[in-house]
């Protein structure tokens, strides 16, 4: 655990601090999920991520098998909405055209003036690299992708981002090599220059070929980042690991802190990979799902303060209905409170459904386990991503994901998003 000036200033802050009751709940559901992209109708669209701005703004990014001329594989792009949910304007390119396949973006804003894209490019034949680019509050670009480390991947890197509302961009990757996996991260300033250099956050070193790392990463107003990352130890399980560090200095190099929370049977399959989601005052929310064998895996999330001490118990989201949760992706607000988001078994063969729930920062369920794929049950609805603005009142939340096997135009896989809005005390 670190101890910072701007910690110990956090400290006495929450120490003096009058506890008010914080909640949460679903005051308006805007109706059915809306298609993001249109411009591919007959192939697939994967992999959706989905930043919003204060004033309701929302970028979303996915990588599109778009069969262009110089690249017949995957290309990012993006599409712009206004607090309503009506586009601003078409879907963009925000990759360069290239023969590399580009793919697992991700995406992050600063609130107000700029948002940040990463994404893993590469070949299976030549290593994958991580790289990012910097768009305006328009979407416009600004400037070329951005390498983040030179320093090749023989699987794909899988790159998670994260912006301080001061613009300082901080990211996370997994980095293989020679079967080895490695969680590495770094920070740049508004214009993209490095902070420091990458630094590897897993203590724990791990040869196991089927051990994913796959990382994921928040940061706060008050200049402190969260990294939480999959891990698999034989003798132990699996289970999420996590550390926090300054985005300014970066993780030090002694000492370091690395814990460990929600550990699976031993022997067992590897966790998926975490969600993290941090607010202003620093406290942080981390969700995943806990895999079982021989049984439904179960949706977990547990609450921290600043200083990385739990909060609230491990959270079993919707404990009580025997089927298989995944994806499960965190945001959480300024009282503490959070929603979490899973994608969960179908009621029919072959099928998935999108579920919301809230609770409060102590654990207390607030939002029932509500259905967003209203009009979308009878395929799979997989991997959402959920962003929120507003502070205490009315919070605005957008939702996106992966519609597979039936679009609401053309065929294949497609990218829809959703609207809500909750009140929060």
């Amino acid at each position: 655990m670190l101890f910072h000036p701007t910690r110990l200033l956090l400290l006495a802050l929450i120490t003096f601090a009058t506890v008010q009751a914080r909640s949460v709940e679903l005051a308006i559901d805007f109706g059915a999920p809306f298609q993001v992209d249109h411009l591919f109708d007959e192939n697939d669209q994967d992999h959706a991520a989905i930043a919003m701005m204060r004033d309701g703004q929302f970028l979303v990014v996915w990588h599109s098998d778009d069969e262009l001329e110089a690249n017949p594989d995957l290309n990012i792009r993006g599409r712009l909405f206004n607090s309503g949910g009506f586009p601003i304007g078409d879907e963009f390119l925000i990759s360069p055209i290239s023969e590399d396949r580009q793919h697992f973006p991700s995406v992050a804003t600063d609130g107000s003036h700029r948002y940040v894209v990463a994404w893993s490019a590469g070949s299976n034949a030549e290593g994958f690299l991580p790289y990012f680019r910097i768009l305006g509050p328009a979407g416009q670009l600004l400037g070329d992708p951005i390498l983040i480390s030179d320093t090749i991947s023989e699987e794909r890197v899988y790159p998670d981002v994260a912006m301080t509302p001061d613009g300082n961009i901080v990211v996370t990757w997994l980095r293989i090599r020679n079967g080895n996996q490695q969680v590495f991260a770094r920070a740049f300033d508004p214009n993209g220059h490095p902070l420091w250099e990458a630094r590897r956050l897993n203590l724990t070193g791990n040869n196991d070929p089927e051990a994913f790392a796959l990382p994921d990463i928040d940061a706060s107003a008050n200049g402190w980042a969260v990294a939480a990352w999959s891990y698999r130890n034989r003798q132990q399980g699996s289970a999420i690991a996590f550390t926090d560090f300054s985005v300014l200095e970066g993780p030090p190099a002694s000492p370091r802190s690395e814990q460990f929370i929600g550990f699976n049977d031993p022997g067992g399959p590897l966790a998926q990979r975490p969600s993290v989601s941090m607010n202003d005052a620093g406290k942080f929310v981390i969700g995943w799902v806990k895999v079982r064998r021989g049984t439904h895996d179960i949706a977990c999330a547990r609450t921290f303060d600043p200083f990385t001490i739990p909060i609230s118990p491990i959270i079993e989201l919707e404990p009580l209905i025997p089927r298989t949760k995944r994806h499960v992706v965190v945001e959480q607000f300024s009282n503490g409170s959070f929603v979490a988001l899973y994608t969960q078994e179908g009621n029919q063969p072959n099928t998935s459904d999108i579920i919301l729930t809230g609770y409060s920062e102590a654990g207390q369920l607030q939002i029932p386990p509500t259905l967003l794929n209203q009009g979308l049950r009878d395929t799979f609805q997989v991997r959402p991503s959920v962003s929120a603005s507003g502070e205490i009142g009315e919070i605005s939340l957008g939702v996106t994901w992966e519609s597979r096997g039936r679009r609401l135009t053309g065929t294949g896989k497609s990218i829809v998003a959703k609207l809500l809005l909750l009140f929060s005390r």
